[in-house]
């Protein structure tokens, strides 16, 4: 399938037009400042639809740290692409990669670089399973090297971390729910106050704080 790309300024709109892959994308050479050449690193993103409609400020989740990422790439002899797996053409081993430019978002058909770093964050289902199906075919064709996977819960990762003495004194004061009790306990030992996560949640979702109330019952509320 071609890749269709959308060149979009900070409104979503723009000229529309296809590229049946890297052959008839503009050959890009990016270099560093001393003139080496920069490897080619592909983030991961979930597109969404409603850029291109104009209704949504940016083209994916998390925009603002992922172009804060491509910045700061080339000072590790990187250059950064942003992609959804989704644009992947495996005839050509093309995709639709995303750069952040003075104009805005702009994205084109770049070869697709075997370096991966996955901020999937898809905003519907219908999002994650294109995503998700997209990158287990792409994974499975090989050829393709995932920087980062799946993390275990967040008290595993609270542990694993507690082990590193640097580590240690940045974490903050946590504990596993195990019921009422031990909540009502954590509350009057830490202030009149809790911060409860899921376990497997991811960005703040079923996030939610809980305070002690003047009269005495306890108020919540989602960050």
């Amino acid at each position: 399938m071609p890749v269709t790309l959308q060149d979009s300024d900070g409104a979503g709109r723009g000229a529309r037009r296809s590229a049946s892959g890297v052959r008839r994308a503009r050959a890009r050479k990016d270099r560093s400042a001393d003139g080496n050449a920069l490897r080619p690193i592909g983030i991961l993103v979930s597109e969404r639809s409603e850029y291109v409609r104009g209704d949504a400020a940016a083209p994916f989740a998390e925009a603002d740290f992922i172009r804060r990422l491509m910045a700061a790439a080339p000072r590790h002899g990187l250059v950064a692409y942003a992609f959804d797996p989704a644009s992947w053409d495996s005839r050509t081993n093309a995709v639709a990669g995303w750069r952040s430019t003075d104009r805005g978002w702009q994205r084109e058909a770049v070869e697709a670089p075997s370096l991966l770093y996955d901020r999937l964050w898809p905003d519907d289902r219908a999002s994650r399973e294109r995503s998700f199906a997209a990158l287990r075919i792409m994974r499975e064709r090989g050829g393709f090297r995932l920087l980062n996977g799946s993390l275990p819960g967040k008290t595993a990762v609270l542990r694993a971390l507690s082990r590193c003495p640097e580590i240690r004194p940045l974490l903050p004061p946590s504990a596993p729910y195990r019921g009422e009790r031990s909540l009502v306990d954590w509350i009057d030992a830490r202030g009149g106050a809790a911060f409860l996560k899921p376990a497997g949640g991811s960005q703040g979702k079923g996030a939610l704080v809980l305070a002690q109330s003047q009269g005495g019952g306890l108020d919540a509320e989602r960050p």
